[in-house]
């Protein structure tokens, strides 16, 4: 006959047994709900992105096509006899403002699901500054920084790339960036215990030093 203690035992090694497999599945399903959040928040920011790096490089080619040109052949967005910003390329110019904050708004969400401070917000944040700053030099008055836009555009493209690759670590967990913060604090801790020996070595003879001199 099965003594009371032992059904016991038994009974509660099951219950908490399947106690424990509901909350790992529970806690699991929770995991990969998040991370379906995390790849479509990021598959979206990365659509728009791209999106408004193709709108500001068709407002460039406006630009280019349909502006004037001064003596020194500086391109000119403004009507020389008028001085307004001529039609397409106000229009151009336009989409791409428009697209560029489209994409700041979707941002807002990458920060929520990734966190403030990753290297992945961090990304997408200096992207859209970059694009930001290439607009405005587009846009400028007189007349465009056409080297300032191709610094800033080829900037933004390259912090794309970079979000790109950044997002998709994060959602990995960065098990390769935890090793590496691992090894350094490591080696700053080697070398800072060697420099507090080689600190107290020297004190140590300076103190020789001083005792031979007082005896003297």
């Amino acid at each position: 006959m099965i003594e009371l203690d032992t059904l016991v035992v038994a009974i509660l090694s099951a219950f908490l047994g399947g106690l424990a497999a509901t909350w790992l599945r529970i806690r699991h399903e929770r995991d990969e709900a998040f991370r379906d959040r995390q790849i479509n928040a990021a598959d979206d920011f990365s659509t728009g992105l791209q999106q408004a790096l193709l709108v500001l490089r068709d407002a460039y080619s406006t630009s280019v096509r349909h502006g004037f040109y001064d003596d020194e052949r500086h391109l000119l967005t403004r009507d020389p006899s008028t001085d307004q910003v001529l039609a397409r390329i106000a229009a151009a110019l336009e989409r791409a403002e428009k697209t560029i904050a489209e994409v700041h708004a979707r941002h807002a969400r990458i920060a929520l699901l990734f966190g403030i401070y990753t290297p992945s917000t961090r990304a997408g944040g200096f992207a859209l500054t970059e694009l930001d700053t290439a607009l405005d030099s587009l846009a400028g008055w007189p007349r465009p920084d056409l080297d300032r836009y191709h610094e800033y555009e080829h900037a933004a493209n390259e912090d794309y790339r970079s979000f790109n690759e950044r997002a998709l670590a994060d959602m990995r967990g960065r098990h390769w960036h935890r090793r590496r913060r691992l090894a350094l604090w490591m080696r700053r801790r080697i070398e800072r215990r060697r420099l507090i020996r080689k600190f107290r070595a020297e004190q140590a003879d300076a103190e020789g030093v001083s005792e031979i001199s007082n005896e003297e």
